[in-house]
């Protein structure tokens, strides 16, 4: 019958049909249309994949959900960010939690209800597992409610990896607190430690600034073992003794934990460290430890020899005699310390 041969031409891909006898100028429109469609398309093709590419290049993807039915359509970008287990249409917005460090589990979900009840965006950030497909990265979330009369109520996410960014806000931050040679704190950043450290705990505090007389004769960029510079070994031989020096004074805060070497050791500049040392015995061992210190740091070896001695000098400042304030402790201790460098010239 006509019927059963429309059915098999449509089931063959016949996308229209001609009558007879032919109506050329009907034809005419009707090839016009078919161009007109294949061009639509071939567009929407070419729009699509732009945005992909555009997704790809920026890190973003979206899903939605249908606020009525629950489900989920996600774009390829969300794959991409969050891992490539995750089906589409999906029929529950947990399926994205399993990607989601956990960390950031309750505040994603407490965005999630708050969304769909107003229509202000939402923003917020998650840091997403990393595994055997995928590196560590933090992304940022827009949620927003969105409807139509065509297509009701929806619950739009776009998402933005912000890995990147947030490396480098993070690294700068770093180095506008800490020395680029040696990665100690900074004068600014350690003047905030010795501070708190004379505020915050009941302990008497010596402040110590430690330089070298010879460092005209020593160029910063000189390299031990081709490896690292002199300043970068001489800060491992004064965390070496930090280290020593806090595990065996017994002091409270550095043995649970709430402060470490690194945090009580600044860089006051080329060639000049700071030591924040917590006085828990009699100030005459602290003198001849000190002592010690100054004796052996000074060595720089190149294997089993020594390649070259720097003369360290050292300035002390102490609670509550010079002040209670970081910045004065330190100021007095740098005091010493060039007192000390010119006695010996």
């Amino acid at each position: 019958s006509d019927v059963d041969s429309v059915n098999k031409a449509f089931h063959a891909g016949a996308t229209d049909f001609l009558t007879k006898p032919l109506n050329l100028q009907l034809l005419r429109y009707r090839i016009d249309y078919v161009l007109r469609g294949s061009r639509t398309a071939a567009a929407l093709r070419q729009s699509e994949q732009g945005l992909a590419n555009a997704e790809r290049v920026a890190g973003l993807g979206y899903w939605q959900t249908c606020l009525t039915t629950g489900t989920t359509i996600r774009s390829d970008g969300i794959v991409r960010l969050f891992g490539q287990s995750i089906p589409n249409p999906i029929t529950e917005t947990l399926e994205f939690f399993k990607h989601i460090e956990l960390d950031s589990h309750n505040e994603l979900r407490h965005a999630l209800r708050v969304a769909r009840m107003q229509t202000a965006p939402i923003n917020l950030s998650v840091n997403m597992q990393s595994g055997s497909s995928q590196q560590a990265k933090t992304v940022q979330l827009t949620l927003e409610r969105t409807s139509s009369t065509d297509h009701g109520e929806h619950l739009m996410c776009t998402a933005l990896d912000i890995t990147r960014v947030t490396r480098v806000e993070a690294r700068a931050d770093f180095l506008a607190h800490h020395d680029m040679d040696t990665g100690l704190q900074n004068r600014s950043q350690s003047v905030l430690t010795a501070s708190s450290i004379v505020s915050d705990y009941d302990v008497r505090v010596a402040v110590i600034a430690i330089g070298m007389d010879d460092l005209s004769l020593v160029n910063k960029t000189s390299r031990v073992n081709g490896r690292v510079s002199i300043s970068q070994e001489l800060t491992r031989q004064l965390s070496n003794w930090m280290r020593e020096y806090l595990f065996d004074s017994g002091w409270a805060p550095y043995q649970d934990g709430s402060v470490d070497e690194n945090t009580l050791m600044g860089s006051l500049g080329p060639g000049r460290f700071l030591l924040i040392c917590p006085l828990t015995g009699r100030l005459g061992d602290f003198d001849r430890e000190l002592r010690s210190l100054l004796k052996t740091t000074g060595e720089v070896r190149n294997g089993e020899d020594i390649d070259s001695y720097l003369n360290l000098q050292a300035g002390i400042a102490l609670t509550p005699n010079d002040g209670a304030d970081g910045a004065m402790l330190i100021e007095r201790a740098e005091i010493a310390l060039t007192h000390a460098l010119n006695k010996q010239d």
